[in-house]
């Protein structure tokens, strides 16, 4: 026996289904629903999975762009006789005073020989 559908003109009107065509229908769609969870949930799980790889490729190209800075800092920068505690050894004015104040301690000290004449 066919199932016997309602041809009435009028729209508002229920279609007469069998029950088991229903169930079979409201099955259908369950596993579709289902299907769609499953996809949705497989695809936030690769999208949290990019999220850290970007994350961690972001800390990465900034490690490496820091060692690139110091490495341009090392090539082009200031030369390493130029620290600080070296610039008092080619201080030429301070060395000649340095030695003058030298001379004249040494001169006070020494024993004054009498000149012959």
């Amino acid at each position: 026996m066919k199932p016997v559908l309602d041809t009435s003109p009028n729209p508002s009107a229920p279609a007469s289904f069998p029950s088991a065509d229903l169930l079979r229908i409201l099955e259908e769609k369950d596993r579709s629903l289902e299907e769609k969870d499953r996809l949705l949930v497989q695809q936030q799980a690769l999208l949290k999975e990019r999220e850290a790889l970007i994350a961690e490729q972001q800390k990465l190209l900034r490690l490496m762009e820091e060692q690139l800075r110091l490495a341009r800092l090392r090539k082009f920068g200031a030369r390493s006789e130029k620290l600080p505690f070296q610039g008092e050894l080619f201080d030429e004015a301070e060395l000649e005073v340095s030695l003058k104040e030298v001379e004249k301690e040494l001169a006070e000290a020494e024993p004054k020989k009498p000149r012959k004449r």
